[in-house]
């Protein structure tokens, strides 16, 4: 059976083995966060592509690609836009498989964040840091897409800030107007009805107006006629009387 002295040797280099690791590793860690920016990344050129021109209500997708990364555990990227012209259509963006991906946007601001989790390596090579759409609300004008802020993080946790990309100009085709054609009025023709020969009172189906003035003469002898018959039978009859008175 041990010595009650041997065990307590073997607790005190156990101990001392332990607070050796805790220091190493705090020592490491803030050796991290103080490490020098240019350890994220060497020299890596962001740049920001989309269409050249677009209409109104059309989709436009944005890409961020990098040419080159060393090492990129973690990054955040901004992008600024005119709210009267575009929209983020959310749900749209895409950033690499595997980690930890959120998109927070407001009104003419789309942020982009994404990070590796846990022991997984960081990113090297070219990437495709994000890609993102946005609908045309507005015509006429030309809408701007404006890299505000690009951070890179390094798996020891080193930071360096990325000179922005350019702005990606889009030309939006104006709306064309349609005018409205005029609706037709009713021509003077069209607006009054044309005599016809039945308003003249000349109709051919009426056998006195076929006679027309032709039929006047006739009544007015006719009624002439009838006249003197009358005068003579009066005549007549006041002869006839005075024979009588005078016999």
């Amino acid at each position: 059976m041990p010595a009650p002295q041997h065990r307590e040797g073997v607790w005190r280099r156990r101990a001392r083995a332990m607070l050796f690791a805790a220091a190493t590793i705090t020592l490491a860690s803030t050796a991290g966060i103080f490490a020098p920016a240019a350890v994220a990344a060497s020299d890596p050129i962001v740049s920001l592509t989309a269409p050249a021109s677009a209409r109104v209500g059309d989709t436009v997708t944005v890409s961020v690609p990098v040419d080159a990364v060393a090492d990129l555990y973690a990054y955040e990227l901004s992008l600024d836009f005119d709210p009267a012209l575009l929209a983020y259509k959310d749900g749209s963006a895409v950033l690499p498989s595997g980690g930890y991906s959120s998109v927070s946007s407001s009104s003419g601001r789309v942020t982009l964040t994404h990070t590796r989790l846990g022991t997984s390596p960081g990113l090297v090579g070219a990437q495709t840091l994000a890609t993102a759409a946005f609908t045309v609300l507005a015509g006429g004008q030309t809408a701007a897409l404006t890299p505000a802020a690009v951070t890179f993080v390094a798996s020891d946790g080193s930071t360096s800030t990325i000179t922005p990309p350019r702005a990606a100009v889009i030309a939006i085709e104006a709306v064309p107007v349609v005018e409205s054609s005029p609706e037709p009025r009713p021509s003077a023709s069209s607006s009054a009805p044309s005599p016809s020969l039945a308003a003249s009172g000349s109709d051919s189906s009426d056998p006195l107006a076929s006679t027309g003035g032709a039929a006047l003469p006739v009544m007015v002898g006719g009624a002439f006629a009838v006249a003197l018959v009358a005068l003579g039978t009066i005549l007549i009859i006041r002869r006839a009387r005075t024979k009588e008175s005078l016999q």
